[in-house]
């Protein structure tokens, strides 16, 4: 059976412009760009320099064989710590992956792997971290700032509650305190929050372990109590209407602007009833 020039599915295929080599490469550059995140791509490019001042210093080749990485290896877990070490070695192979296009191999060696290993042993650290929040010492705090006014205060006991209900990181809902590390694509809007009498849902962005960019959806009860994340949030919101009831982030300041890691930490460690960090 022979199809007719007008059975054909080419008929129907849109016609695509064909580009030049140059608005190849550019379209190409901008989709490797977007490939890594932007505080990845600090930290990677932080690590590769790290790297090359080491074989500078030492007069080694910057080609990255394997006794050359073991041998980094045990120069930078003598500094800092090895798990921070192993992160390094991921940033330099990513970063020199196009020059080098074994490093992965070399990465992956038994010499480069059983230094980092011995390291992990020979330099052990103490693991410290804040004291885990407890419902009582939420409420205290809501307590100390119920009666408030500020916009502010609100801002935090809104943050504080529904990252404590909802088990989730201080970045999900703040923003880095490096302005280099801001993306807009990581802001909660205000439009996805949804409230009931006994349920409170917002979408939670993508971040850089969302493959598919499908974000997160957050849900969370009422309680009940005196301290009801929903209440709370209500609270916020009604003075968020008063100040500016266009605004499209969820989280915003009395001026406007996103809060930040360092500020949300601060107003956290100046509270007396959240108490100091422990050795664990």
């Amino acid at each position: 059976m022979i199809l007719s020039p007008q059975g054909s599915r080419s008929c129907h295929r849109k016609e695509r412009e064909t580009w030049t080599h140059d608005r190849l490469l550019h379209q190409r550059a901008l989709a490797l760009g977007h490939a890594i995140n932007p505080s990845s791509k600090l930290s990677y490019s932080s690590a590769t320099e790290s790297y090359i001042q080491f074989c500078q210093n030492h007069q080694f080749p910057i080609n990255p064989t394997p006794d050359t990485l073991s041998l980094y290896v045990a120069y930078m877990c003598y500094y800092i710590k090895p798990p921070s070490v192993s992160t390094y070695l991921s940033g330099i192979c990513n970063e020199l992956k196009p020059f080098y296009h074994n490093i992965h191999q070399t990465r992956s060696h038994f010499l480069v792997r059983h230094t980092l290993k011995g390291c992990r042993k020979l330099h052990q650290h103490e693991t410290w971290q804040k004291h885990a929040l407890e419902q009582e010492e939420l409420s205290e705090v809501y307590s100390d700032l119920c009666q408030s006014k500020s916009h502010d205060d609100w801002l935090f006991l809104a943050i504080l509650s529904i990252s404590f209900l909802a088990i989730m990181h201080l970045g999900e809902l703040v923003w880095p305190d490096s302005t280099a590390h801001h993306k807009l694509q990581k802001v909660t809007m205000r439009s996805t929050l949804s409230i009931t009498d006994n349920v409170l849902e917002f979408s939670l962005p993508t971040h850089k372990a969302d493959k598919h960019f499908d974000g997160n959806k957050i849900r969370i009860e009422s309680t009940g109590t005196d301290d009801d994340p929903i209440e709370i949030v209500c609270k916020y919101l009604e003075s968020c209407n008063h100040l500016f009831p266009a605004h499209l982030n969820l989280w915003a300041h009395s001026d406007g602007s996103i809060p930040t890691q360092n500020w949300f930490i601060q107003v956290y460690d100046a509270i007396s009833h959240l108490k100091s960090p422990v050795t664990l």
